[in-house]
This record gives C-alpha cells, structure tokens and sequence, in this order.
C-alpha cells in the first residue's frame, strides 16, 4: 500500500514503462524514483533517482525514506544498480551526510549487499569531495561501488540507452557540456 504522501502510478512517458513514485500527487516535477527502469549490460535491474528534483526541504525525510525503502525491498533481493543524476542540484536538493549515514545504518544488509554500484552522474567538484570523505569515514563498504560519471556517453558503456530513463533536462545538459 502506498503511503498517502506519495502517489505510485505508471510511467507513460517512460518507454519502458517503469512505475514512478511521485511526491504530493500533482507535483509532476518531484519525481523521485524510477522503478525497473530497464537492466544495465549484467542484467541488474537499474533503478534511477533524480537529484534535482528531490525536495529536501519541503518533505519530512524520516518518511521519505521509510517509503523509499518500502519501494526498493522487492528490489533488493537480486542484484541492482542505482544512477543517480546530480545534473543541476541546488542546495536545497542536498541530502545531508548524516541523513545519509542513518539510511545505511536503517536498510536491511540487502540493500547494501546486493546493490552493485552507484553511478553518479554529472558530479560537481563539492559532490566528489563529500562523497569521498562520506565514503572513507561513514559507510566505507561503498567506497569501490560509487562511480562518478561525468557523461552520458559514460554510463552508457555500463547501461545502454534504452534500458534507462534519463530526464529531458539531464539529456540536454550532457549535450551542451560534452
């Protein structure tokens, strides 16, 4: 059952046909998760979260990731990958270290043993810098399976174009930067 805050509904723009999780209905531009978005060249389900577009300020973040880890549980339990799209996050965008650290203390040790890698995609200098010490002092078991990717043409060696979907805003980036 889906929690009342969020809405879970079909993606028709997606051509996969992944469901999305979407904050406070209407709010087409929260969208926070992709689910089953497609495999990357292994065969692990790829699931995608879009920085830009995660709320920090304007939900409580206690059920965010209770419903988070509601939608990724039925995931878990095979290998994945996570991409996540750092292309144009704000400061309001940015999930604190220490929210960070209680999400891997709370998940189930599925969710750390079966996730493969982390692709980050679009990092800036800030976000490499945090990841790093993130990853050297707090959950250090991470550390070899985040991967900063600075192009699409990256990610696309791991998981091919068709089988993710990547937000019109973040494609339009890539291309003027690349």
């Amino acid at each position: 059952m889906t929690p009342s805050f969020f809405t879970e509904c079909n993606c028709s723009m997606s051509p996969l046909g992944g469901s999305v999780v979407i904050l406070a209905g209407c709010w087409a531009y929260l969208l926070v998760v992709c689910v089953s978005t497609g495999v990357d060249m292994c065969g692990r389900t790829v699931m995608v979260l879009v920085g830009r577009n995660i709320p920090v300020t304007l939900i409580a973040m206690e059920k965010a990731l209770l419903y988070f880890i509601h939608v990724m549980d039925h995931i878990t339990v095979k290998e994945y990958v996570m991409v996540y799209f750092h292309t144009l996050t704000g400061e309001h965008n940015h999930l604190d270290s220490e929210f960070l650290k209680k999400l891997h203390e709370i998940v189930d040790t599925k969710f750390k043993n079966n996730l493969r890698a982390f692709y980050f995609v679009h990092p800036s200098f800030r976000s490499k810098v945090s990841t790093w010490f993130f990853t050297t002092f707090s959950v250090s078991g991470m550390k070899q399976k985040v991967h900063h990717v600075e192009t699409l043409q990256q990610l696309f060696t791991c998981i091919l174009p068709e089988q993710i979907d990547i937000p019109p805003f973040v494609l339009e980036y890539d291309a003027r930067e690349t």
